[in-house]
């Protein structure tokens, strides 16, 4: 009965002990699953979290390349323009040269003749004036299209007659008649072009004669 006892325990606890060993091993292949599916989302996280790292440097660099070509076309259109604007102020400062040289060279050649008329400073602002509103008038009838040749210098032709007589009553007939002599012998300055049309009256007037 004992022996029979005995061997009943000695089962119990060989039964015990392979149950506690299963158990053990299936928590310890339940823990080995479980750390090993840990280790894969870790993975899968260091993965995800690599690509967009990769993914925010690649748009800094990108952001950082649009940033340098932006002000690179920035600065190009700005020495461009800059270029652009300092070559039209070599252009207009020489044009203004020019300009400022022919205005002077005009002014000496009606001052000679002013002077070959024995005018005075007076009468010379006092003619300047005449001229410079009668010349504008000339240049108005020239300018219009509509205008025939022929009726253009007949009107040209009574515009100058206007003009000596208003030069007339302002200086008196001698010196008017100085003056216009004075303005016929001395050599015609090219560059006066608005004057140009009383050397066209002129002109008209010698070949009438002849």
């Amino acid at each position: 009965m004992k022996k029979l006892m005995l061997l009943l325990v000695t089962a119990f606890i060989v039964a015990g002990t392979q149950a506690q060993t299963k158990e053990e091993i299936e928590k310890r292949k339940a823990a080995k699953e479980e750390q090993a599916k840990l280790t894969s989302d870790q993975a899968a996280i260091d993965k995800e979290q690599a690509v967009l790292a990769e993914q925010a440097r690649q748009e800094k660099i990108k952001m950082f390349k649009d940033s340098v070509m932006a002000e690179t076309r920035a600065q190009w259109v700005k020495d461009s323009l800059r270029s652009i604007q300092d070559s039209s102020n070599k252009v207009q400062t020489e044009n203004d040269r020019l300009s400022t040289e022919k205005y002077l060279a005009v002014d000496k050649s009606r001052n000679d003749v002013y002077t070959a008329a024995g005018l005075s400073d007076y009468e010379m602002q006092k003619v300047k004036v005449i001229n410079s509103q009668y010349y504008a008038r000339a240049k108005a009838i020239n300018a219009d299209e509509s205008i025939a040749g022929d009726i253009k210098s007949k009107r040209l032709a009574a515009l100058n007659k206007e003009r000596l007589k208003k030069i007339k009553a302002t200086l008196g007939g001698k010196k008017a008649s100085a003056l216009e002599k004075a303005r016929k012998t001395t050599a015609q300055n090219a560059e006066d072009s608005d004057s140009q049309w009383l050397y066209e009256i002129d002109s008209t007037k010698g070949k009438k004669k002849s």
